[in-house]
C-alpha cells in the first residue's frame, strides 16, 4: 500500500485500540475497567467493525488512486486544455483534493466517536475489539498515527475453553484455526511492545496481581479513577434467557478440551517457544 498523506480527518483521531490475538482474552474486562472512569468511553465491536470497513476502503481507494496518478493528471488536463474528443471513461478530479475528501468522508463517523465522547467530559476514547488480525493493526497504525494499542494476552488453553464454551470453536479445523490466529497475534503483540503508544497487558497478572496491572492501566491511559471493583463481576455474555448468547447470571465458564485440542495446543505453544 503507498504510504497515507497525513491530510484531513485521520490526523486529529487518537483512539485507544483494546485488542487480542483471539476473542475470550479478556478485551471485554478491560472496556469495562476503562469505561468506569469518568474520563473514557470505549466503544464497542459494532463500532470497531465499521472503523475496519473505512480503514479498507481508503487503503484501497489511496492505494488505486495513487498506481494511477499520472495517468488521470494527463487525462484531466487533456479535457481542461479542451481536448475531449478521447476515451475519458476514468476522468477523476484532483488526485490529493479526492482522497481528502473520501478520507474525511470514511472517517467522519470515527471522528463523531471521539467528539461524542469528549463531549461527555471523556477525552480518552476509542474501540475494543478481539481478534483484530495483525494486516489491519499495520493498516491502522499507517493511517491513524495518533492512535494508542492495548494488547490483552491470555494463555491460550483458557482463551480455547472459553471459546469452546461459547460455540465459536467447534472441531478439529476450528481449533486449528483458532490456535493458527492466536499465535500469530500474540507474535505481533511482542514484536510491537517496545514501540511508543503500546501497551501488552497479560489477562493472568490482571486477575492475579490487579493492584499492578491496574496501575500500568492507569499509567499508560493517564485514567486514575478505574473501578477495581469491576473485577469482581464475571460477565462474558449478555443477561437473560431469550436467546443462544444470554445467561441468567451473564457468565458462560469454560468448557473442557477434547484430546486432540490438547495435541494442537502442545503444537502452537512449542511453535511459539521456537520463534522465541
Amino acid at each position: 500500500m503507498a504510504e497515507p498523506r497525513q491530510w484531513g480527518v485521520t490526523a486529529g483521531l487518537d483512539p485507544l485500540v483494546i485488542t487480542s490475538p483471539t476473542p475470550r482474552c479478556g478485551t471485554t474486562l478491560v472496556q469495562r475497567l476503562l469505561c468506569s472512569s469518568s474520563r473514557a468511553l470505549i466503544y464497542g465491536e459494532k463500532s470497531a467493525q465499521d472503523f475496519e470497513l473505512f480503514l479498507n476502503i481508503y487503503a484501497f481507494k489511496s492505494q488505486e488512486y495513487q498506481y494511477w496518478r499520472e495517468n488521470h493528471r494527463q487525462e484531466l488536463q487533456k479535457v481542461l486544455r479542451g481536448e475531449v474528443n478521447d476515451w475519458i471513461l476514468e476522468l477523476s478530479p484532483d488526485v490529493d483534493g479526492y482522497l481528502a475528501a473520501l478520507q474525511d468522508s470514511l472517517f467522519g463517523g470515527i471522528a463523531y466517536c471521539r467528539d461524542y465522547a469528549v463531549g461527555l467530559g471523556r477525552p480518552v476514547w476509542g474501540f475494543k475489539y478481539p481478534g483484530w488480525a495483525p494486516v489491519t493493526l499495520r493498516l491502522l497504525r499507517a493511517c491513524v498515527p495518533g492512535a494508542h494499542f492495548l494488547f490483552i494476552l491470555r494463555d491460550l488453553t483458557d482463551c480455547l475453553k472459553s471459546a469452546r464454551a461459547q460455540h465459536l470453536v467447534t472441531g478439529e479445523q476450528d481449533t486449528r484455526e483458532f490456535c493458527r490466529k492466536w499465535l500469530e497475534g500474540v507474535q505481533y503483540a511482542r514484536s510491537m511492545q517496545a514501540e511508543p503508544g503500546t501497551l501488552v497487558l497479560s489477562y493472568e497478572e490482571l486477575t492475579a496481581r490487579p493492584a499492578e496491572a491496574l496501575a500500568q492501566l492507569a499509567s499508560f491511559t493517564g485514567l486514575q479513577d478505574i473501578d477495581p471493583s469491576v473485577l469482581d463481576h464475571k460477565i462474558n455474555v449478555w443477561m437473560g434467557q431469550g436467546f443462544a448468547l444470554q445467561n441468567r447470571d451473564g457468565y458462560v465458564p469454560p468448557a473442557e478440551l477434547a484430546d486432540s485440542d490438547y495435541a494442537i495446543l502442545a503444537e502452537t505453544t512449542a511453535a511459539l517457544a521456537q520463534a522465541a
